[in-house]
């Protein structure tokens, strides 16, 4: 199983993003739900000639209908666009290819992007880019996971900081599945 196969199996799983079950939880800013991928997100996804690439029921529209018929596949295919080449996690340290993709997957790839810039003093402009992922390598080299755990504790700083009605609804689940993810990446070797 490669490193970005064993990312997603995570945050696909049941205890992180529910699997294949739907959800529509109405104080869940996404909206409805299926294999983590949510209708906001895939709204926004389109194909280079402007299609809608998750129409799945081909109605012209991404709306509820398309969440519940969405397969793995479809998440597998956003995480891969959206959150794994964007955020260079193919570039990067294991570890810190367990915490951006997780992270990017749940608020997306600019808060991952910046949480990591920040955590290592970079530029904080949201985009891993050749600059980000050198400042990541001294980490790697050194063997020193103490910054995993800082990029964590940034990342809960970030939950905090949310609308109040957001965090105290979902705080309890984003900081476990922050402290799992954690548990990974600090035991996580490249091949």
């Amino acid at each position: 199983m490669t490193l970005r196969d064993e990312v997603f199996e995570h945050i696909a799983s049941p205890m992180i993003e529910g699997g294949d079950k739907f959800t529509d939880d109405p104080e869940d800013p996404g909206g409805p739900t299926k294999w983590g991928l949510s209708l906001m997100a895939a709204r926004l996804v389109r194909s280079p000639n402007g299609d809608l690439i998750f129409d799945k029921d081909a109605d012209g529209d991404v709306d509820v209908e398309d969440v519940r018929i969405f397969e793995r596949s479809d998440a597998e295919r956003w995480f891969d666009e959206e959150v794994w080449k964007p955020l260079r996690c193919d570039e990067i340290d294991a570890g810190w290819a367990w915490l951006l993709a997780d992270f990017g997957f749940n608020a997306g790839r600019g808060a991952a992007a910046i949480i990591a810039q920040r955590t290592v003093g970079a530029k904080q402009d949201g985009v891993v880019g050749p600059k980000t992922v050198a400042l990541l390598a001294p980490w790697t080299l050194s063997g020193d996971r103490r910054e995993l755990v800082r990029f964590t504790a940034l990342r809960l700083q970030f939950y905090r900081l949310l609308k109040r009605e957001k965090v105290e609804r979902f705080f309890v689940g984003w900081a476990a599945r922050a402290c799992s993810t954690l548990l990974k990446a600090a035991v996580a070797t490249n091949p």
